[in-house]
């Protein structure tokens, strides 16, 4: 199977959209939501995702076969001006949740299994969280999320 980052990444926003369905921004992060500086500029409660890194390990001889496990690092963020509490814990006033509901969804995706548009699959291991930002903006946790996966290159001659 021959998926991309591409797929891989709108199924994880598709699920998240699906599955949190309160956030305002659920997106690829980039030069727009993230400044120079590392502060995220999107409207809240909001989930960005930024790919990481990937684990890559052959499965044969020719590393024709291989286990796959790119991580994203999902930023995780909610403001709330009525307190630190609220933006922590949501707000019962308004319904506007706070960044720990976001979370708790985040790590309730854990065991999913994906399917992509390549045809290939893949299951969801939630790796990670830690604090991201703490400022006026809000407060953003980073979460590392992974996909196992796996894909086969095409034969190609041997030795090159």
């Amino acid at each position: 199977t021959r998926m991309t980052l591409a797929e891989i990444e709108d199924a994880l926003i598709e699920l998240v959209n699906a599955n949190l369905p309160y956030l305002h921004t659920c997106e690829t992060g980039s030069s727009q939501t993230i400044d120079e500086q590392g502060n995220v500029l999107a409207r809240t409660p909001a989930v960005l995702f930024v790919l990481g890194e990937s684990e890559i390990t052959p499965r044969s001889v020719r590393a024709l076969a291989n286990s796959y496990h790119p991580r994203w690092a999902l930023l995780a963020g909610a403001s709330n001006l009525r307190g630190v509490a609220e933006e922590k814990k949501g707000d019962p006033a308004t319904s506007e949740p706070g960044v720990y509901q976001i979370l708790d969804g985040l790590r309730a995706l854990a065991g999913t299994i994906l399917t992509f548009d390549s045809g290939g699959k893949g299951m969801i291991v939630i790796r990670s969280e830690r604090l991201a930002a703490l400022t006026r903006e809000g407060t953003w946790y980073e979460v590392v999320l992974e996909v196992q996966t796996d894909f086969q290159n095409e034969a190609a001659a041997w030795p090159r």
